[in-house]
């Protein structure tokens, strides 16, 4: 059975060109700013230029996504409990505290790490332990067999020895290769 490729992607030419305009204008406008010396903010001591100000702006965005973010993963979290809770109220004709099943979210989580700090990367593996909402399964992505990718699979397998282990003997990088 020869193995099918998808068809290639077709490109719209309009958006090509609207993507590159906007591209090398930003790039256009950092550069003429910072000739000219644009100061966009004077605060006295310091000044914030046209490329601070987008970084700044970059910046803030991602920080009000990421608590945007956590106060929807929090209130998914809480709905779930109050459904399972009304689920397993006997008196509201719901199942029975014994027979609840306690439901997974329908997320996944991925920890990508290379080659991080042994005690940052199992701190960050035990705060997934912590998440109010549980996810359906946790992956964690090693990419390599040297010693310190070893090592962080091994801290991985050490932080959750009591879920399933699936471990994947190939690298991602000859998988990707090979689809």
């Amino acid at each position: 059975m020869a193995l099918q490729l998808p068809p290639p992607l077709k490109v719209n030419p309009f958006r090509a060109i609207v993507n590159f305009a906007l591209a090398f204008g930003l790039i256009g406008a950092l550069i003429a700013g910072d000739a000219i010396g644009l100061s966009i903010f004077d605060l006295g001591i310091i000044s914030i230029g046209l490329y601070g100000t987008i970084l700044l702006l970059e910046y803030f965005v991602q920080v009000l996504c990421a608590v945007l973010n956590r106060l929807d993963i929090n209130r998914i979290a809480i709905r779930k409990q109050m459904a399972i809770g009304s689920r397993s109220d006997c008196e509201k004709g719901g199942l029975s505290g014994s027979n609840a099943s306690i439901q997974t979210a329908e997320v996944a989580v991925a920890v990508v790490g290379y080659r991080e700090d042994e005690q940052a990367w199992r701190q960050c593996l035990r705060s997934l332990s912590l998440q109010s909402l549980r996810p359906k399964c946790i992956v964690g992505v090693v990419d390599g067999n040297e010693e310190p990718d070893l090592s962080m699979a091994d801290a991985f397998m050490d932080e959750f020895d009591s879920a399933q282990i699936i471990h994947l003997p190939l690298l991602l990088s000859d998988l990707h290769r090979e689809t």
